[in-house]
């Protein structure tokens, strides 16, 4: 007799019980693998969990159905699922060795599960071992596919989910991974690197291959280039070209390790234009932007700082804040005499000592402490361009209006 003529022998209604228990025994499985392999170890719920859990699960499902039916139910399902996982731990740079053990205690624990069903009943005892037979060439089909999987992905040129994945690494400065993945592509990562972000003007045709970069990511809010820094000009050049309209933000020049650092900072330039505390340019360069970068690192701590330093000018009429720290900024910055400051404030050089005598008694001896002025030069270089902009709250809280 084979399994299916012992199975068809079977009720509808036990065989509905057999598969309404699966998902409980797809829990246990999961609980099982993640305890075991410490590699799949996780939070319940989380990604990897259900991934398990999916797999347990679908395979013991189609499994059930094989040995139920009189034909042969389409693997076409499990057969992608478990190719992908396959080619998710060589993209990682992983080898087999977990999931193989996986599906080794999966299949221990469907034997197990197969008893248990047939001293409930609800599986011909006398078929289990023909069913167990099944069970054995359906695990060796799984695992033929996992191989299948993970070579396809051997064979292939480096696809964007490994760059992605790289990316991914990198921002979360996990030395290992990164390691293992360069080991398994074959890659050479430059010591330092510089992150451009893109955005287009509108809808746009990335191309597959042929920009300077070694690793982007054309999924993200911002499309994602890591470049060497030799090679940063050309990148640059090349993205424009593909979008005349395009607009990119583009890093300082770090160690490999901190490009997560240099995309929040590029990602900040972006910010920062469309507040219009910086100039909107087609290429957003922190090598040119590195004071405001610094100085709107910490906006709390540069609220205070403007409340703190800029207390003598609280009492004055809106006019006058606004001349007097225009005044004050020119003067920080270029520390020249009343007529060049006159000039560049478009304003005649009486007016200019006459803001200058009230600056001075707002601010006393303050004005002859280096420490004070720099401070000011902080508090006004960061925060009249934001002011000018008309994007800051703390403006109007400062002057208590």
């Amino acid at each position: 007799m084979t399994t299916g003529e012992a199975m068809v022998q079977l009720t509808a209604e036990k065989r509905q019980r057999l598969h309404d228990g699966l998902s409980a025994f797809a829990d246990r499985t999961t609980h099982s693998i993640k305890a075991r392999i410490s590699a799949y170890a996780g939070p319940d719920g989380g990604a990897r969990h259900r991934l398990i859990h999916l797999a347990v699960k679908s395979a013991m499902s189609h499994f059930l159905h094989t040995i139920e039916a009189e034909g042969h139910p389409s693997n076409a399902g499990v057969s992608d699922l478990y190719r992908r996982m396959a080619w998710g731990e060589v993209d990682e740079g992983k080898s087999l060795v977990d999931l193989e053990e996986a599906i080794t205690l999966a299949h221990v624990a469907a034997l197990q599960y197969l008893i248990e069903s047939a001293d409930r009943g609800l599986l011909p005892r006398g078929s289990l071992v023909l069913i167990a037979h099944d069970l054995a060439a359906f695990i060796g089909y799984l695992r033929e596919e996992i191989q299948t999987g993970a070579d396809l992905n051997y064979a292939s040129p480096l696809p964007d989910r490994s760059q992605r994945t790289l990316i991914r690494s990198l921002f979360a400065e996990d030395e290992e991974a990164i390691a293992r993945q360069a080991e398994h592509h074959g890659w050479s990562l430059p010591d330092r690197a510089v992150v451009l972000l893109a955005r287009p003007g509108g809808s746009i045709a990335w191309p597959a291959s042929g920009l300077s970069s070694f690793a982007c990511d054309l999924t993200a809010e911002h499309a994602i280039f890591l470049v060497a820094p030799d090679k940063a000009d050309d990148l640059a050049a090349e993205l424009r070209g593909l979008d005349p309209a395009l607009q990119i933000a583009r890093s300082l020049d770090v160690p490999l390790l901190d490009v997560g650092h240099a995309r929040h900072w590029a990602t900040r330039l972006f910010d920062l234009a469309d507040l219009g505390v910086i100039p909107q340019r087609p290429v957003l360069d922190a090598d040119v932007e590195t004071t405001q970068l610094w100085l709107q690192g910490e906006p709390v701590l540069r609220r205070e700082l403007v409340r703190l330093r800029l207390a003598p000018l609280s009492t004055e009429g809106r006019a006058s804040q606004t001349a007097l720290t225009q005044t004050l900024l020119t003067w920080l910055v270029t520390r020249e005499s009343a007529p060049e400051l006159a000039r560049r404030l478009g304003i005649h050089p009486q007016t200019v000592r006459y803001r200058w005598r009230r600056i001075s008694e707002l601010f006393g001896a303050d004005m002859q402490d280096p420490g004070t002025l720099m401070q000011l030069w902080m508090v006004l270089q960061s925060s009249v361009p934001r002011w000018n902009a008309g994007a800051d709250e703390e403006l109007a809280h400062w002057r208590g209006r």
